[in-house]
């Protein structure tokens, strides 16, 4: 919406809709002329404004230029509006480039003047030079209640017009006749006496030799809306969302209240009376196509929310007959309350099903391009009857290794091996034997990357608009990456099954203890046996020491991913020497050399858990030298299949290969003479996870040493 000075035709304000479409801040675009958007001479401009200002026109189609310098066809409503500062005037704006070009697409394709017509809810009337008729379509015999054109033979013009009518018609011709083109309202009477309130727009038919042939007239039935306007005056809003939404279908929603209000219009789109039925949300929601309410629904819910200012969405809604009307829904929080919620919401239905059923004979002449567009970004090809390439995108040129021109027109013969050609052309046959889709699962490798995928491939027989057989559809999604998340989530679950089981076990064992002595300690208390019962005390205190130890230890294990720092950037080799130091005196004890590469690279993540994690791998590499004579520890990297990785590497016990998967597993004791509970190896792959790292353990066998080996997000050298 703009509203411009027609005297000097400055831009003197515009509504968020109008910043958006021509992309100016409103800042700027007030700074701006009409004539700076719209490209024609500034005299013939002013013209357009002057007849605007006095009510003569109000329906203008244009080029208007956008801040990027394109040009765009947009169709104007433009009226006078007496203002405190003078007569200003109000335009409405719809782009209709995108409505122009279809036209043209569509004009060498149908017989475009009569199917308009027809399907036009106005009347077309068509005399010749003496008043008689020419031509009428449905609309224009139904206003005059005859079946058709045959039924005003003999019959001219005049016979349907009250004399008033048709005196106000010869002067609008006469104004006509001196180029002043405007609408205007008479009166029709039908074949049965119904009368009708018509807006009149028309045009004279001359021919080259300048004679006037006819007349050509459109006539559209305002009755309705006539008997409406007592209503719209009771309340100015509603007036100008009216005026604003023109001939569409306006509606407005008392949010707080559930009070509706639709016009006639919008229950005309549906075959339905005006206000034949009362409406509500849930009304609305029935009438929606189920998964263009699903789709429209979420945008809605962010203009109450003000996550956005308005909202437009496409949908269908059930006609009274039963079959979809596709409507262009637009609308927006118009009052607010003073907390912010939304009170009352309004906008407007426009029927766009014309236009799409023209998009949709557009996209049925070329049926392999909307196949490839919109299933974009899988793998997509389509092949003849003969198996013969036809089309495919972008992705199915990277596994194939080969762009599309040079695809076209071989087969899979051309590309592969007789076994897996002959696999693929038997899937094809069984799609087409099938009369539908069959969907499989083959792995893949891209010619253009080298790297495997797994695809789920979904084959379909294509047909024509006449049922003709075009060839086979096929789209491939990758679902390596889904694959791999549900074998994540099998471990895990086995993860938690283990976990639960040995909680459940390692937690038992000190409470049967503590009930056990428990008992006995009774016993000897009876007994007054005093030496029995402090050692039954000493045994109960130890295991619940243990059971305390066990408990602090799981609530460790359960806090890691769920109460981290913030993730720093951290120099490995501090890491590791901070961790040394923590455990320098079991070091000592056992006599314990560290030999330590330089580790300069930087890691991200939670510090003191980084610490943590080599504290456990270095203790417990302390912990198991067993009776080594010159125990010692390493600590430093090497590049592997997966690229740079860690270890801590002692030349202690060792363990026998076949336990390894057990190593971290939590309250696992290889040794069960062992101090501590088990828990440093667990705790220390569920920081290695959490910093989305791999970690594993290697050895040769007892006697010959462990390496820990752990890989985490290197940052920088």
């Amino acid at each position: 919406m703009l509203l411009l000075d027609p005297d000097t035709a400055a831009i003197l304000d515009a509504n968020p809709a109008a910043c958006r479409y021509y992309n100016f801040s409103r800042e700027h675009l007030l700074t701006l002329k009409i004539t700076d958007i719209n490209p024609l001479p500034a005299k013939e401009i002013s013209g357009q404004l002057k007849s605007a200002k006095v009510g003569e026109r109000g329906h203008f189609f244009f080029k208007h230029k956008l801040a990027n310098g394109t040009l765009r066809d947009v169709e104007v409503y433009a009226g006078p509006v007496v203002l405190s500062e003078g007569t200003r005037i109000f335009s409405i704006i719809h782009d209709i480039t995108d409505r122009l070009s279809m036209e043209t697409a569509l004009r060498d394709k149908e017989e475009r003047y009569r199917t308009l017509a027809e399907a036009s809810t106005s009347g077309i009337w068509q005399i010749d030079s003496t008043g008689h008729t020419v031509y009428m379509n449905h609309a224009m015999c139904q206003m005059l209640e005859i079946s058709g054109i045959a039924d005003v033979s003999g019959q001219t013009f005049h016979d349907f017009f009250p004399q008033a009518s048709l005196e106000k018609m010869k002067v609008e011709h006469a104004k006509r006749a001196q180029g002043i083109m405007s609408s205007y309202e008479v009166e029709l009477i039908g074949r049965k006496g119904k009368r009708l309130n018509v807006i009149v727009g028309g045009a004279p038919l001359i021919d080259a030799t300048g004679k006037l042939q006819g007349l050509i007239g459109t006539f559209t039935d305002v009755t309705q809306h006539k008997e409406l306007e007592g209503a719209l005056r009771e309340s100015e809003r509603r007036f100008a969302y009216a005026l604003a939404a023109t001939s569409d279908g306006v509606w407005e929603w008392n949010y707080v209240t559930g009070k509706t209000y639709y016009t006639a219009r919008w229950y005309e789109m549906l075959g339905y009376k005006d206000q034949e039925f009362s409406m509500d949300f849930e009304t609305w929601k029935g009438l929606c196509q189920p998964d263009d309410f699903e789709m429209a629904v979420p945008t809605i819910q962010k203009v109450l929310a003000e996550q956005q200012d308005g909202y437009e969405v496409e949908f269908r809604m059930r006609h009274k007959q039963g079959h979809w009307v596709w409507i262009l829904g637009r609308g927006n929080v118009v009052e607010r309350n003073p907390d912010g919620s939304p009170l009352l919401l309004a906008g407007t239905n426009t029927d766009i099903t014309e236009r799409k059923l023209a998009s949709e004979r557009i996209r049925n002449t070329s049926a392999r391009l909307q196949a490839l567009l919109s299933t974009i970004p899988d793998l997509i090809w389509l092949k003849d009857v003969e198996g013969r390439y036809l089309a495919c995108n972008k992705m199915f040129e990277r596994y194939v290794g080969a762009r599309e021109k040079d695809i076209v027109g071989k087969t899979d013969y051309d590309f592969w091996d007789q076994e897996l050609a002959d696999s693929t052309r038997a899937q094809d046959a069984r799609a087409i034997a099938v009369g539908g889709s069959i969907t499989n699962e083959e792995w893949i490798r891209f010619a253009d990357t080298g790297k495997d995928a797994l695809l789920e491939t979904i084959k379909t027989p294509m047909f024509d608009s006449d049922g003709t057989l075009i060839g086979v559809l096929g789209i491939g999604r990758d679902i390596t990456a889904r694959k791999e998340t549900e074998a994540e989530l099998r471990r895990k679950s086995e993860e938690i099954e283990r976990f639960t089981y040995t909680v459940s076990h390692d937690l038992r064992s000190p409470l049967v203890t503590i009930q056990s002595f428990a008992g006995f300690a009774r016993q000897d208390a009876l007994a007054e046996d005093k030496e029995n019962f402090e050692r039954d005390l000493r045994t109960i205190e130890r295991a619940g020491q243990k059971m305390d130890s066990l408990l602090q230890e799981l609530l460790e294990f359960t806090r890691i991913g769920r109460k981290d720092n913030i993730p720093v950037e951290c120099v490995l080799s501090d890491i590791v020497q901070e961790a040394t130091q923590l455990v320098a005196g079991r070091l000592a004890q056992r006599k314990v050399k560290i030999a330590m590469e330089d580790l300069p690279w930087r890691v991200s993540g939670d510090r003191s858990r980084l610490v943590a994690l080599f504290q456990n791998l270095i203790d417990n590499a302390a912990k198991f030298m067993g009776t080594q004579e010159f125990p010692i520890i390493e600590i430093g990297s090497e590049i592997q299949d997966q690229g740079r990785v860690f270890f801590v590497r002692d030349n202690g016990m060792g363990i026998d290969p076949k336990y390894l998967d057990r190593l971290f597993r939590i309250f696992e004791k290889l040794d069960p003479a062992a101090e501590g509970i088990g828990m440093g190896l667990a705790i220390a792959q569920k920081i290695v996870e959490v910093h989305r790292g791999r970690i594993y353990a290697h050895s040769e066998g007892q006697g010959r040493g462990t390496t820990i080996f752990l890989s985490l997000p290197i940052t920088g050298p």
